[in-house]
Order: structure tokens, then sequence, then C-alpha cells
């Protein structure tokens, strides 16, 4: 390691080329955007196939109920809606298909199950001391395809009807009081269905019935003129097979309107009601891939009926938020679970807001989504549901309300998430925001009383997105500003008066002809010139960064480059002269490599004097992390502290010089990828630090920033688990 020398000219080299935005898409936003905040897991039990909801103890919270072999487990909801009591009640035989139900009318829901050989339907009596007592079984002709259980007759107690693909008709058994059922009749017996949703369509106290005959891909709607009796169908013809229906009120009349989803041609079809029996073709939603159900409840409380559909590949929950008037306008998705097969939507306790659970069968687990109007108690680490494969992370004041908020980028999902602090250090949950690409990082470059404008960038992506985000709405711009590889922002300017930005970004050319510094200058809403600027550098440059390393009000350059002639790692200081422009490089440190090593730089004032220091992650061969002491005219000392372990930081924002502890002096904290943990090391205040603890693993691990959210004096850790799609924010004083 040797200092210092000066290396060549430092010039400008301006390339004018008009850039013309491209991608650019506008948004109203809706009043109410939220939808699901705090998330939590239970348990699911052993090979369990199925889920439903009810209220099992009869204490007014809302359980969740999953079945699988012959055991149903039942998680019980407390009283403060966070805690579970999980429970496991044995049967005697396989379970083919449960579900929730009325044997009597306490007040506790009870559960009906059917099994086979011989094929027999049994119930569950639920008690308010969460036991069940088995009530009596009724023996079966045959198995069926598909089952549903509702009060069909509309006498209080649950009846059982049965249907499928190879049965014609639907089959009725109706329930009695103690768990019986009695075979009554079959209704529609000249055809086959595949899908049957019961409810009362026109409000006339009759139960009516929607079928989708999947021969002739036709929705039929029967219409009840007395109690179980039913008109001539009427029909919708539709495209391919509908594999879910639902009912919901969509627009602003009282009529009900249909909801029909299609695996076959991964869509969502609304048909909105005219009150008069008809059905009319109203939207289509395109999904991402194959939905495999659809439920619908209001779930930002707006009072409008919003449609939840669980997406199987991309293991998406998607909530489709209707605008009032029936119409969707806003798409918030989900990460629901490794492999999620089901899914419901059910009332948060005494109110009309609703919450979601997902069952993920192999990890035997139920994600419980709650609603984000509701308020928790702060809790040591408190997690949020997230898009998919959420990944950067910041903490900014978006608002202005002295309070800091949340940015993610949803590497999966091509959105960025917003989640704003109501003030106490909880949060609303996410707002969505689509970009064109899949972001992986995400900058705050500017905010003012009513605007946030926001960098997003991928890894293989040749744009950035520019998304502008009216505070007060909701409403937002976005545009791509194309770029030639992987590029990471330096340095961002909005000017005061014209609000136009500049950029200067390190660029990662594709074809590997090496990093190059891009100054791009907004000329017009929608062109920008492109200026590259020169380092005059003998071989490769590595990485850099931009600050005010002098502290006389101008950025400078500190940048790093491999001399091939002599196989050295170089460090230079380009001080800046405003306006771009730089003084030309002089060598500040360097270090003796075999070939060129990949490198992150970082500077702060690390041991309280005023001048700012510089630390630098070699990640080969020996992968150091070393602080060098600044002197006040911007020269360097040698390594005043190496750290005692191998450490790896896999990009700058992996690594934050905080005040951790509270005690006036910085620490690091860093996500050290050899050993997959964050770490942090408590500054001494001369620029040495020790090790404190390892704060949580990162394994399936996003990205992670560190912000005072509750205003105590104290920093939390914002984790983004992009294995489980959620957001952590950790309390350190707890570690």
């Amino acid at each position: 390691m040797h200092f210092p020398r000066t290396l060549g000219s430092f010039q400008l080299v301006v390339v004018v080329v008009a850039l013309h935005l491209s991608g650019y898409s506008f948004a109203v936003a809706q009043r109410y955007l939220t939808t699901f905040g705090i998330v939590v897991e239970l348990k699911a039990g052993r090979g369990s196939q199925g889920l439903f909801t009810g209220d099992f103890d009869g204490d007014g919270f809302t359980d969740i109920a999953t079945y699988g072999s012959k055991q149903i487990y039942v998680n019980y909801q407390a009283s403060d809606s966070l805690s579970w009591e999980f429970t496991t009640t044995l049967v005697h035989k396989e379970i083919l298909a449960a579900a929730e139900a009325r044997s009597n009318r306490d007040q506790a829901t009870d559960i009906i199950f059917i099994t086979d050989d011989p094929p027999e339907l049994h119930t569950l009596i639920g008690k308010r001391d969460r036991r069940f007592i088995l009530g009596e079984k009724t023996g079966l002709p045959q198995s069926m395809d598909n089952v549903v259980v509702v009060d069909l007759n509309r006498d209080g107690i649950s009846d059982v009807l049965f249907f499928g693909k190879k049965n014609l008709g639907v089959t009725v058994w109706l329930g009695r009081t103690g768990g019986r059922f009695k075979q009554t009749t079959t209704l529609f017996p000249e055809d086959s269905y595949n899908e049957l949703h019961v409810i009362d369509l026109n409000d006339d106290g009759l139960n009516d019935i929607v079928a989708s005959r999947w021969l002739s891909n036709e929705i039929l709607v029967y219409y009840a003129f007395a109690n179980m009796k039913f008109s001539e169908p009427s029909m919708i013809t539709l495209s391919s097979e509908s594999t879910s229906i639902r009912t919901a009120y969509l627009d602003s009349d009282a009529h009900r309107d249909l909801i029909a989803v299609s695996e076959s041609d991964q869509s969502c079809l609304t048909f909105l009601g005219d009150g008069l029996g008809g059905f009319h073709p109203f939207q289509t939603i395109l999904l991402k891939d194959f939905p495999v159900g659809v439920e619908v409840m209001d779930v930002n409380g707006d009072s409008n009926d919003d449609i939840g559909i669980l997406l199987r590949d991309s293991r998406c929950l998607t909530i489709a938020l209707n605008n009032g008037s029936g119409l969707v306008e806003e798409q918030v998705n989900y990460f629901a679970g490794n492999t999620p097969m089901q899914f419901t939507l059910f009332q948060h306790f005494q109110s009309t807001l609703a919450n979601a659970a997902v069952l993920d069968d192999v990890k035997r687990r139920v994600r419980i989504f709650y609603n984000a109007s509701i308020q928790h108690s702060a809790s040591e680490e408190r997690v949020y549901g997230a898009g998919l494969k959420p990944r950067g992370v910041l903490a900014a004041d978006i608002d202005h309300d002295g309070w800091n908020d949340i940015v993610v980028a949803n590497e999966g999902a091509q959105n960025v998430s917003l989640y704003m602090n109501r003030g106490d250090g909880s949060f609303n949950g996410q707002l969505s925001f689509s970009a064109s690409m899949n972001p992986a990082s995400v900058q705050c470059i500017a905010s003012s009383e009513t605007t946030a404008t926001f960098l997003t960038s991928s890894y293989d992506a040749r744009t950035i997105t520019i998304l502008e985000l009216n505070t007060r709405d909701y409403s937002h711009t976005s545009y791509d500003l194309p770029v030639q590889g992987k590029t990471e922002i330096l340095s961002t300017q909005k000017d005061s008066i014209t609000m136009y930005l500049s950029l200067i970004a390190l660029e990662h050319d594709e074809h590997d002809y090496g990093p190059s510094l891009i100054n791009y200058e907004q000329i017009s809403p929608t062109r920008f010139i492109e200026r590259s600027i020169s380092l005059n550098i003998i071989d490769s440059l590595v990485t850099a960064i931009m600050c005010d390393y002098n502290r006389d009000g101008y950025d400078d350059l500190i940048y790093v480059a491999f001399n091939r002639s002599n196989y050295q790692q170089e460090v230079f200081l380009a001080i800046g002269l405003g306006g771009n422009q730089f003084q030309p490089g002089r060598r500040i440190v360097e270090y003796s490599v075999q070939d060129v090593a990949p490198a992150l730089i970082w500077s702060s004032d690390l041991n309280g004097d005023g001048i700012n220091d510089l630390m630098i992650n070699l990640k080969e061969p020996e992968k150091f992390l070393d602080v060098f002491e600044g002197y006040d005219d911007s020269t360097l000392a040698p390594v005043k502290f190496r750290f005692p372990h191998p450490v790896s930081i896999a990009s700058k924002d992996a690594m934050h010089i905080i005040d951790v502890n509270g005690d006036d002096i910085v620490d690091i904290v860093l996500e050290n990828s050899l050993k997959k943990t964050i770490e942090v090391y408590f500054g001494n205040g001369d620029g040495t630090f020790f090790p404190g603890s390892h704060v949580t693993s990162t394994e399936g691990f996003g990205g992670f920033t560190l912000s005072d959210m509750n205003n105590d004096g104290n920093p939390e850790l914002i984790v983004t688990d992009a294995a489980n799609g959620v957001l952590r924010i950790i309390s350190l004083m707890e570690q």
C-alpha cells in the first residue's frame, strides 16, 4: 500500500444525445389505496388440504381451520387479534373435504366433513370451551367431486350440495338439528357443473343459484320463485370455462353484480346486474398467471366490494380495488407464500374490514394479512405484507409530517411500494406504484410539500424509471431513461425553479467495456442530454462515489481504478469545482492485487473531528474492510483500522454508518455476505470499532436500511425479506 500521486487529467467530453422518455404512465389513485398491513403466520398442521373460517368457540372472533389426513386443525383468535391458540381434533377416517356449518342455533360455528370408503357425512359440533363433539354420521350413496355447504332453504341449519363434472345435477342434503342430514332432491338433473355459488341475488328472501356449465362455457343463473323452486336459467356465454364464481356490489346501484374467473384465459370478468335478472359484461381484468380462487369483500374501507384473486405460479395474492363505479383501476400484489393453494377473506372483529388468510400447504402455514386500517400495539418486531420479491428499501419523510416513511422496490412485481408512517412508528399497508421494469433498488432524490421523486433501477434492465408521486392524493407519473447497462446513481440534483433533474451515474456496460461515468441533464419534460465524463485512467474503472469530501459545498468524486501495468488497485480523489466539473484525480490509496478486484468505498466522519474519513471493502483476495483517517488537506493517513474478520459487502447500501446506541459516536451496521448476517460494529470514537451482535440472518434477504421510525432517538432496522415477501421492522434496542 502506497501514497500518493496524481494521475492524468479530468475532462468533460460532451456527447449530446436527446433521450426521449418512454413508458410514460399516469394513474389517479383512489382515496383509499391501502389494503393489508401486518402479517402473521399460523400453524396449519401436517398434510393440510383446505382452509375455512368460522367462530368455532362463539366468542365473536373469526377463527381459522384447516384439515388434512385424519385431523382438523383450528387456530382460535385471541381478543388482541394477533395471538392465536392452535388445537387439533382427531377423527377416525381420512377427510376428503371439510367446511364451516351451522347444525344448531347456538353462537359457535360447527364443522361438516366428508370421508370415503364408505362415503359418509359427519358433523363436529363446536363448543365454547374450544372442544368439538362428534355428531351423527350420514351415509352417502357415492362420492362426488365438489361440495358446497350453505343454508339453501334458509332455516338456520346448514345444508350440503354435491355436484361435479361426472355427475348430473346438484344433489341436495338438507340439514337437521344435531348434525343429521336427509337427501331431499336433485336440482337441474339435465346438466353437470364444475362451480356453484348460492346467494339471494334479488333480496326476496330466497336463495338463488349461479352455476358454471363447463361443457358449454356458460354461466347459468337460476332464480328461485319459491323455497328451493327455480325458474329456467338466464345464460352468460364465456370464451372458456369459468373456474370460480362470486357475486358482489361493484357499482353504486343496489343490484348484485357477477364475477367469473377463467383459469385457461388467465382473466377475471365482471358483469353488472341490471336488477331485472340480467348481467352485462363490464370489464376484463388480465391476470399474470393462473388463478386458483377468487373472493369478494371491501378490503380498503371505502364501502365498495373489492376482488381478491390468488395466482398459482407467481405465488401472488392480488387485490383488485374497485373505484365505486365497478371499475378496477388499481391492483395491489402480495407474496402469498411458497406454495399457496387456497385463500379466503374474512371479517375483522366487530368491523366491516376484511383480513385475508392463505394456506401454504408445503410449509404447513396459514399466512394472515391484517387489514391496514387496524392498528396494533408496537412490538419488538413488526412484519408487514410486501409485494413479490421485495429488494431495495429506503426510509424518508415523504409527506413532511416529521415521521419517516418506507419505500420498497419489488423486483418480482414491477412496482414500488410506499408505507406511510401513522405518526407513531407503525405503518399503513403498502401503496403500490407500477414501474416498467423489475426494480431492485430505489432512491428518493427530491421531496417537496406536494411531490416526491424516486429513481428505480434493476440488475439487468437498460432503463432507469423516474417516478413522481403527488403526496396529497397519491397520483403518480413515471417515465423511463435509457441507459447502457447496470447503473449506480452517484449524484442527483433537482433544479428548484425548473424542477429538472441532473444525474451522474456509473454505468457498467453489458459488453464488459468497463464502467463509465455519465451525466444525464434534463432539458425538457421529455428530453435528457447525455454527457460522458472521461477520467483518463490507465485501465479499468471499478467503482466510484460522490460526496462533499473536503466540505467546500461542492460534490467531489472518489473512484477506484485498476492499473494493469503494475497490478495496483488505486483510489483517486477528484475535487469538485461545481457544475459537474472536477480537478484532475489525485491518487490517495493503492493496494497490490493480482487482477481487477471488486471494491466498494464509503466516506464519512468516523472519529468526530469534522473531517471525512474513508472506508474501503476490497473483496479479493482477502476481503478487507479498512478505515483510513482523513486529514484537513484531503489526504489520508495509512490504514487506521482493519476489521478483525473477513468482510464482503455486496453493494453500497448494504452498509450504513449511523449511531446505533445513542452515545453520539457513529457505529457500523453491515450485511456480511460471507456469513449471511447483519452485523453491528460499535464505534470507539477514534475511527476504530469493536464487534457487537449479529442482528439477524440474511437468508432470503432483499435489502435493509436503518432509521428512527418512532422518533424515540434510536434507529430501527428495516429489512426486506425477499424469500418470504415481507417487510420487517426490528428494534435494535431489544437485540
